[in-house]
Order: structure tokens, then sequence, then C-alpha cells
């Protein structure tokens, strides 16, 4: 028998289809489009992937070797297989070739009639395989008709025309009438005739527009979910809908996809899952539908499904500033995917759950990007009230995402590069980190920004397994999702500095999000609140108690005046109010510490092998010694640092409670903490110089020059050397996390030196070697310095595996509870603090204290009352000093002022006696020791001070009740104090105008 010749040409990107001159060439329109499957040339996105294009290049024809490329005994249907094989015989004894064409004609007609009446009968998977199984020996009768010259348009309405007065509709040569006694339905019957009279009007055998069926599939659905229809019709005549929608896409691809699809088949099974990928690499599916015979095939194959339905629900990412919508194509093949495996699903348990599968990420996605949308355009409401409906499972599907963990470090370190660089973060630098944010056209090309850069770096020096082009923008744009959704993104940008003259008063990007961090620098602060009633003097008096009392609080003083070219106490301005994002809150944090393995040899004379968390707890409570013996060890020199296995997710550390100093620690025990910070940031600077680079640029100590990482050391240097081994490091930082990760740490320093040995290793030149040592050598010197940092949020997280987190360990509220609960809570602090600020002076001593009440609420709500309690005496103590008779003195003379007699004169001239009365008016607040006493006591009974308390003869909380009486000086000797200052001038007085009187009476 003579055969026809298979060729098939591979190159790098994958199975290319040449078509050769055997290739038919139908009339139009039924045919015209059928042949080949397009695959983008090397360098050609999918965007530009168009019909037009693919006729342009040379193509080959994959004809079958014989006419049944499929073996005859595979073949299901008994009356097929009987038709094929005897098909078969004839055909050895005379060639096709050699046949005349009314011959063939007949059979074509004689196959046509069979297929048609079995694919008419049985479920939509077993109608499609045996207009598959039929499929090869149609193309080899065809193709001798096409030689022939014979009419092929013609033969198949003739096909049609028999079948229909059969009964039967053909539908592989386009659409025919529906049955409406099929859809009894009454709903269904109308749709029905609908659809009828558009095929009328087509014509019978015509192909229906692919957009209107699509159409009337989603009408269909619609009506089956909200339980209106009959669900047995309603899903046949999806099924109906779906071989309309399956004729136009057979169009576009055409016959060759049936012998690459047999050639998948009759694979063996392990190498069915790389030719499926052969195929699916070859196909855009935003640009063309899918046949279904494609997607049955697909959804059989775990690797080769999540890799279409990826593809397909990662495009409408790359636009971040636009409402999540598929292409058209992309639409309806994601619905076909998921009709195909529901109904699949319905009989088969696997496939049940690959449609759950699918459900749940397309969702996912969906609701993610919608979720960023409102993030980055300011919906803070929105966002807040989306995020409830967010689970763990959502998270970790896109955190499961290949490379995304890479990326999110990225992001981490992209960040605070470009914050210190530039000292806050605009629109500009913004796009720099995150790329272009529109939709690319033609004109305004898509422009990847640092993070996606360095990814590609990753990937380019085989840190990363290869990726197309599709799957960095996914990785890329999920990373994004899950920075800004956890509002990392937003903790970094609240840090920059407010701009100074008119572009205090421009947006920056998610502004919303981020003043909710830091509200009081950016807004109480940027906008100078009520300044002409006193608001901004309230609020300055807050942050100053804030920074005086630092050592209250554990924290020993630092010499640091600006951080990142941000003065101090500004930059810790967010830590009045401990409001941050996911994962800066204690839950997240736990987590991450509970997924880091440890492994420690001669532990307290045994090995302790678990979990970080876990090891950090035997140090104990209240144990300083233990708390050394388990984060620290002794080098040969005999000084402390940190132990060799802790070596990851050392940010994540510095805001752990063990090493959080609070008001209830001894002396002994805020040493022993202090020690352990020291530590880390000393590890920091030798092997995370990624983090420790943007602290130390344009920061300055006190009495000392600023330091610049500028290449002449300059604060308008450029940073050329600095960028270059910022790149380098970033990819050698992520070759350590991936050892890290694989259970084979290792240093920084023994990581270059693996690389200098390496021909094609990462190496650094001198200029980079040099400002590498010098910011390692500064960073261990600044150690004790960033120890003593009050930093609102995890002061870097580009060291966290983020690969090894577990988002349901949280609880499957957790998300909902923190973005929906907690952080409106917070903004509430904002709002009752506003409140005060709008007018200090004119607000009545109980409205006031109900005020500050509410912030104790707010800030509490989150984290306990007592934490809330212990945030509120910066700005209780800034309102009593603010309405204190003698408040805007120091001294003794605020002491004086409170004198009664020079208090009643000033109240008779009218003159301020205090801040409140200098913005108010003499109808300011004025208060007396016994007036501050009473307020105190009210403050006491409302629960915004507190008493101390003890539990097992151990302090639990100090007593802010009698910490703010001391501070005031309204302890019983005080008062005494003040009595004999008013009773004093009083006595005198009497006394001399006793003595005047006797004097005038002597006289």
């Amino acid at each position: 028998m003579k055969s026809i010749e298979t060729r098939t040409q591979f190159n790098s990107e994958g199975l290319t289809p040449i078509k050769s001159e055997l290739t038919p060439q139908p009339n139009p329109p039924t045919l015209e489009k059928r042949g080949d499957i397009f695959m983008p040339e090397p360098g050609q996105t999918e965007a530009g992937t168009g019909r037009a294009d693919a006729r342009s290049r040379t193509l080959k024809k994959h004809a079958p070797e014989n006419p049944l490329t499929r073996q005859v005994d595979r073949v299901q249907n008994q009356e097929l297989r009987a038709f094929a094989t005897d098909f078969q015989s004839r055909v050895e004894k005379a060639p096709l070739s050699e046949w005349s064409t009314e011959d063939l004609s007949s059979e074509y007609l004689r196959l046509q009639a069979l297929t048609a009446r079995l694919a008419s009968t049985g479920d939509f998977s077993q109608r499609e395989r045996v207009s598959a199984d039929a499929a090869p020996l149609s193309r080899a009768i065809i193709e001798q008709l096409e030689k022939k010259g014979v009419d092929l348009k013609e033969l198949f309405l003739k096909s049609a025309e028999q079948a229909g007065k059969a009964g039967i509709s053909i539908r592989s040569i386009g659409a025919a009438t529906l049955t409406p006694a099929d859809f009894p339905d009454p709903i269904l019957q109308h749709i029905v005739s609908e659809l009828n009279a558009e095929v009328g009007r087509v014509g019978i055998g015509s192909l229906i527009d692919i957009r209107y069926a699509h159409e009337q599939r989603l009408r269909v659905r619609d009506l089956l979910d909200q339980g209106l229809v009959n669900p047995d019709q309603a899903n046949n005549l999806i099924n109906e809908l779906n071989k309309w929608i399956a004729e136009s896409a057979r169009e576009q691809h055409g016959d060759t996809l049936s012998t690459l699809l047999e050639d998948v088949r009759n694979s063996p099974e392990g190498d069915r899952e790389e030719k499926m990928m052969q195929i699916l690499r070859g196909i855009s599916p935003h640009t063309n539908g899918l046949p279904p015979e494609l997607v049955i095939e697909v959804i059989k194959l775990d690797g080769a499904l999540d890799y279409l339905v990826n593809r397909i629900i990662a495009q409408p990412l790359d636009a971040e500033t636009s409402d999540y919508r598929l292409s058209f194509y992309g639409g309806i093949n994601l619905e076909q995917i998921k009709d195909i495996l529901k109904a699949e699903g319905q009989k088969d348990s696997a496939m049940q759950e690959r449609y759950q599968k699918v459900l749940f990420v397309s969702e996912a996605v969906s609701l993610f990007h919608n979720m960023n949308l409102l993030i980055v355009t300011g919906n803070l409401e929105g966002f807040v009230n989306g995020s409830r409906g967010i689970t763990p499972q959502q998270l970790q599907a896109l955190q499961n995402v290949r490379g995304v963990s890479s990326v999110m470090r990225i992001f981490n370190e992209e960040f605070q590069r470009i914050l210190s660089r530039d000292k806050y973060i605009n629109d500009a630098n913004y796009d720099e980190i995150m790329g272009s944010r529109g939709v690319a056209t033609e004109r305004n090309p898509r422009k990847p920004g640092t993070v996606e850069k360095r990814f590609q770096d990753l990937i380019n020096n085989k840190v990363e397994e290869p990726m197309e082009e599709w799957e960095v923008k996914w990785a890329v744009n999920s990373g994004k999702l899950l920075f800004n959704l956890t509002l990392r993104a937003a903790e970094q940008i609240s840090l920059g500095e407010v701009q100074k003259g008119d572009e205090q008063w421009g947006s920056i990007p998610q502004e919303s999000a981020a003043r909710l961090m830091n509200w009081m620098g950016w807004t109480g602060f940027r906008f100078m609140i009520s300044e002409s009633r006193g608001g901004m003097v309230l609020a300055r008096m807050a942050q100053d108690n804030f920074q005086r009392e630092r050592g209250e609080y554990g924290y020993s003083d630092i010499s640091i005046e600006t951080l990142g070219g941000k003065k101090i106490e500004d930059f810790e301005l967010s830590s009045m109010s401990g409001v941050s994002g996911i994962w800066s809150s204690w839950r997240q944090n736990l987590i991450i510490l509970k997924n880091l393995k440890v492994e420690i040899d001669n532990f307290r004379g045994s090995t302790f092998s678990g979990n970080l968390r876990d090891f950090i707890k035997q140090a104990g409570e209240k144990n300083p010694e233990g708390l050394r013996e388990v984060y620290l060890e002794k080098d040969s020199a005999g000084n402390y640092t940190l132990r060799k296995e802790i070596n990851t997710a050392l940010g994540i550390l510095l805001k752990h409670g063990s090493i959080t100093p609070v008001e209830t620690d001894s002396a002994e025990m805020r040493k022993a903490k202090e020690d352990v910070r020291i530590a880390i940031w000393k590890r920091v600077a030798e092997d995370n110089p990624l983090a420790v680079a943007p602290l130390l640029h344009n920061t300055k100590l006190k009495g000392k020059e600023a330091l610049f990482l500028s290449d002449d050391g300059t604060k308008d240097g450029e940073t050329k050397v600095w960028d270059s081994l910022t790149e380098k490091l970033s990819t050698l930082h992520e070759i350590r996390m991936q050892r890290i990760k694989n259970g084979q740490p290792i240093s920084l320093s023994d990581l270059i030196t693996e690389q200098d040995a390496q021909e094609r290793g990462i190496k650094l030149d001198t200029n980079e070697k040099k400002l590498l040592e010098h910011i390692r050598t500064t960073g261990q010197n600044f150690a004790g310095e960033f120890a003593n940092v009050r930093f609102a949020f995890n002061p870097f997280m580009n060291d966290v595996l983020f690969e090894n987190i577990n988002y349901a360990e949280a609880g499957a509220q957790f998300y909902g509870r923190r973005v929906g609960s907690d952080l409106p809570s917070h903004n509430n602090t904002y709002n009752e603090f506003v409140k005060l600020m709008d007018n200090p002076g004119g607000t009545s001593l109980e409205d006031a204290l109900k005020v500050l009440h509410g912030m104790v609420q707010a800030m509490g709500t989150p984290q306990g009352i007592e934490f809330g309690q212990d945030r509120i005496l910066p700005f209780l103590e800034a309102y009593i000093r603010f309405t204190e008779e003698g408040g805007q003195n120091t001294g003794v003379l605020r002491w004086l002022e409170k004198d009664a007699i020079w208090s009643g004169i000033r109240k008779l001239t009218r003159a301020p006696n205090s801040l409140a009365q200098q913005f108010s008016g003499p109808e300011g607040l004025g208060l007396n020791e016994l007036d501050m006493r009473r307020a105190l006591d009210t403050a006491h009974h409302m629960g915004i001070l507190r008493s101390e308390r003890h539990k097992d003869g151990e302090l639990l909380w100090t007593d802010t009740y009698e910490k703010m009486r001391k501070k005031f000086r309204l302890q019983l000797g005080w008062l005494l104090a003040g009595l004999l200052r008013d009773i004093i001038p009083l006595f005198a007085a009497g006394a001399l105008f006793e003595f005047g009187q006797k004097a005038t009476k002597e006289k």
C-alpha cells in the first residue's frame, strides 16, 4: 500500500508542523481554515500569533501513514471497527490512489452516514470518540478526492442532506437545527427556538458565530445555576452549544491536531504529558478556541491541565489597573474546560477533584486581581469588605505558583533599596519596581520592572528552572498580588518621607493602605491637621513622649539621628499605634518559624530536632541565661555570636516576643534580649547585606557625617557600583536561600568563594568587593544601633522561605480577621485621635477622655486591652500636659504657674495660663493638681489606665495609673507641697494685712 510520508521538524520552541504539497486547499467558507496548528516563532508573543502571520510561514501537513492511524482493535464502537477493518483490507488490495471518483465519493458518504448515526447517541465524550476514530479514514478519502478535483463542499452538503432525511445531524460540517422535543422545559424550548432561527439564518451546514454560541452557553448556564431550568436538559443543551463552538475551533486548528492527539493516546503513559505539552506550547488559548477533543485529552493529565489553565488565567494580570477580564477566546476556553470537567466529574471522582481545583484557582486569581485593584486605586473600604471572602487555600494556591517565593523575596529587597535611595516611593520609582501597570500597546509597550529583571537573572543563571515568557509574568504577577494583598508593599511605602512643598499634596502609590500603616506621618504631620488650634502641637508632644520613654520599655538610647534619610522620630512614628499588615502580625510570624526545621547538636546534653518556634521555647520565660543559651554561642574569642543553625527568617526573629523588651523585664533580661538582637544584626550584616545596605545609606549618627553608599560617598553621587552589586547579590542571595531550603546552608562568604572558582560563576569585581566589605563592616558596627530601633514592621523579609508557609495553620478566618477586623480597628485609633487634634483646647475633659478611651479600645481589640493601655500613654500625657496650668513652661515655672493667687490673677486678666488657653482662648482648660488628679482617677475608672497585676508572685503588667501620677507629680507629698504653695502666700497676705491694720490703729 502506498503510504503518505509524515515529517516533523523540531526546534527550540517545540514541535512545528510543516505543510507539504499534499495539504488540501478546500473551497471557502466551510473548509478554508482546515489544516494546521500554528506555533509562535521564537520570540513571538501570543498576542501577535494570528492566522495571517501563521500562513506566512512554511508549513507541513501531518498526513497519516495509512488510512487508519489508530489500531483497529482500539476502536471502541463495534460497527465502526467492522467498517474500518473492511476498509483497511480493501485499501491493502487496491491503494486509494487507484480508486475511482465514484467509489471514493460513495465510500465517503457511507462513512459519513455511519459516523453521523453513531455520533448522535451517547454522552459527549463517546460521540467525540467516534468522530476521532473515523477522522483518519475520512481524511484519507478527502485527500484523494481533492487530487481528483471533486467539489468537496457539494459533497459535504449532500452528506448533510442524506443525514437530515434520516433525522440525523452531521456536526462536523456546520450547525444543524436542534430537536425541540428533546428540551420540553418551557424556558429551554424558547431558547432552542431562537437557536434554530439562527441556524436557519446562516444556513444549515454553515458555522454559527462562536461569539453567539458562547453567549448562549453562558445564558443557559446562568439559568442552570439559578435552578430555573431542568438540569439534565440544560446540560444537554450546553453540550450541543459546545459542539457548535467546537466546530468553529476545528476550523482554526484543522485535522493535524487529530493526528497529534492520536500520537499522544498511542504513546506510553510516561511520555503522554510531555507530548501534550508540546502541543499546548504551540497553541495560543487567548487568540483561538480549543477543540473539545484536545480538552478531553488535556484533562486526563494533571500537569498539562495546570499548564493550560494557568496560562489562560494569568494573562489579565498584566493589566494591574484594569478589571480582571479574560480575552474572548480565553474565557470561552476556560468555560469549555470547566464544562467538560464537570460532565466527566459526574462519573469520575478524579475528574471531580480536577474540576474543583480549576474552579478554585480561577476564582481565586480573579478575586485577588480585583482586590489588588482596590488597593492600588485607594478603595480601602472595598478592600476591607472583600477581604472576608479570601481563604487560606486561595492564598496557598497562589503561593505555590512556581517562582513566587523568589519573587516575593526580591520585592522586599527592591522596595527597601529604592526607598533608601530616593527616601520615598512615588509613581515613578514604583513603576521602576513593578514595571508597566497599564495595558501594553504598540506605542507604549510593556516594560518589565526591576523585580522581573532580577527574577529573569535567576533563570538565566539557572537558579530557577527555565520558564516560558508567560510563566515568568505569571510568577511575577502572582508574587506582586501576594506582596500587595498581605500589605507588605503598603508597610514599606508608609516608611517613606513625606515630600515637601507642592509635592506634599501629591498622592503616593497605595496611599490609602500606606496611610493606614502610618496615619500620624501620612495624615497628621503631612496635612498639619488643625495647626491653628494646637492640633500639631498636641501630636508633636505625643511623639516626643514616645521617643523619651524608649528606655522605660527596655530599649537603650541610640545615636541615630536619621535612618535611611529619615529622622528617627519620624521613622518610628508608625510604631506608636502598633498597626501592621499580614506578615508583621504575630500569627503569621509564628507560622513561618514553625515551618523552619532546625537540628542543634549537643544542646543541653542532647540533640534538639524540630522547628525553630519550638526551639526558642527552650529558653523559658524570664530566663536571661536560657535566652542566651538558645540563641547564642561563643566564638574562639569568647564573644557571643548567633547560632550558625539559625540562618533564615532573621527579620522575623527581630520582632519575636522572646527578644522584644517589655516594661516588666528585669535589667538582666533586657540586657540578654539586647545581646541577642545585636548578634542577629551582626549576622545579617555578614550574610544578608541586601537587608543592611538600605538602612546604612543616608544614615547619620549624632555628631558624625551622614553615610552614603554612592560611588564617591556623597549625597548626590551616582550609585552604579551599589546597583551592580545589588544585582549580583540578589542572585547570590537566592542561591543561598535555595541551599538553606534544601538543608545545605552556606555562608555568603563561602558562596562567593565557590562562585569565584566556577568558570561561569557570579563574580564580583574589585569595586563591588570593596563596597561589600564596607557594608559588612559598617553594618556590624551599627548592630547595637539597629538593635534598639523600634521597627513598626518586620525590618526585612528577603530571608524568609515562603516555600514552607502553610497559610491554613493560621486558621480559616485569619486573613479576614486581620484585614477585615484588626486593620479597621487600628484605623479607628486614627479617627479618634483626629477628633482630639481638631480642637484639643476647646474639647471638654469628659469628651477628651472618651476619645482616649476609644483609642484604647481600637488599639487593644487586635492584641488585647493591655496593649492599647500601654500605647495610649504618650497621647494621654500629651493631652494632660496640653491642658495643664503652666503646661507651656518647664521645670519649676510650670509648678509655680499653678499657684492659686497667680492663677487667679491671670484668669481675671484673661491671660492664657495653659497651652489649651493659648490656642482656644481663656475658656480653654487649665488644670491644677487637683483637676489633673481627678482626670487620672476618671481615666483609671474608664479603663484608660490600669493598676498593676501579679500572678503567682510575678508582675504581669505595670501600674500605668501610678506611672502617670508620678509623671505629673500628683502623689500625696507633691499635693501637700502644692497646698503649701497656695496657702503660704495667703497666710503671708493675711499676716501682712493684719500687720497693716495694727500699724494703722497704733498711728
